[in-house]
């Protein structure tokens, strides 16, 4: 068994460990377009009374960047990766050595 972790570099700017972090307004220009296409796919359809087109997980002040967290399989941490680059991360999928667990007392 091994345990996996995320290597992750974030666009310029866009995190608070980097000393040019701006959050204010910040999105990615992909999540933006897939935001601008989905909105254009559904103006036709019926939205209830005070429905906002923009989420509030795109507010500056909501929006965090997922967590990173180490796994015990390769798929969550696949998935965790594949999230991260879609937001404009470079991420690597890290593995340990194999994780030799004690013997169990009788």
């Amino acid at each position: 068994m091994r345990v996996y972790w995320l290597d992750v570099t974030y666009p310029p700017g866009s995190h608070p460990s980097q000393p040019d972090y701006d959050p204010d307004g910040w999105v990615p220009e992909s999540v933006i377009a897939e935001w601008q296409a989905f909105e254009a796919s559904t103006e036709s359809e019926g939205r209830a009374d005070g429905w906002s087109p923009e989420p509030k997980s795109f507010h500056p002040s909501y929006w965090r960047w997922p967590a990173v967290r180490a796994t015990l399989t390769r798929r969550a941490a696949e998935r965790r990766a594949d999230l991260l680059r879609g937001l404009g991360a470079t991420v690597e999928v890290v593995a340990s050595e194999p994780v030799r667990w004690p013997e169990a007392a009788s």
